[in-house]
């Protein structure tokens, strides 16, 4: 993409969250490509027993949907009355909430750095691009932080296109998919 940009397109590039390469508005599409070689994604799981989704685990702390509840508890200690909880469903209820906080922080994170590049963004004139590479970010509700960075990137006058990885199914360097 950044080969077929025209010699005066200018381009920048930011990392989220910090640390890594950085590279301040410039024609050198050179110094933008190397800066991206460069980049090392961040990969943070917490130690876990339970095979417990991002979703599921926002879902028990809010306990938003007792269905999904019910079947992840099923799924995993094999508990069928949601009335009595089993060692094993407090366990994985802890596991849960555990994982809820930190994939908030993470989004938290995510989105005040989104929300700092786009308010910068606004002191360069004209229209601009942001293209961002992501494994995701969990972002809830319809009031959430994604209508709050949608004003902040209309105020830039920001178009905002997304590349999302595909995670990988299954590695061989983790205990469990």
């Amino acid at each position: 993409f950044v080969s077929s940009l025209a010699p005066d397109d200018r381009l920048a590039l930011v990392t989220i969250p910090p640390p890594g390469p950085a590279v301040d508005f410039t024609t050198n599409h050179a110094q933008v490509l190397d800066a991206l070689s460069r980049i090392i994604g961040m990969d943070d799981p917490l130690p876990a027993r339970f095979n417990i989704s991002s979703y599921e685990a926002l879902t028990f702390e809010d306990r938003a949907n007792p269905v999904v509840i019910q079947r992840l508890l099923y799924r995993v200690c094999g508990d069928t009355d949601a009335t009595a909880l089993s060692n094993c469903d407090r366990d994985v209820e802890q596991e849960a909430m555990t994982l809820a906080t930190h994939v908030r922080q993470l989004t938290s994170e995510s989105v005040s750095g989104f929300a700092a590049l786009l308010k910068n963004l606004r002191d360069v004139e004209g229209a601009k691009s942001l293209i961002v590479l992501s494994q995701g970010l969990m972002l809830e509700g319809a009031h959430s932080e994604a209508t709050a960075l949608a004003v902040l990137a209309a105020e830039a006058r920001v178009n905002v296109n997304v590349l999302l990885y595909d995670a990988p199914a299954g590695s061989a360097s983790q205990a469990r998919i």
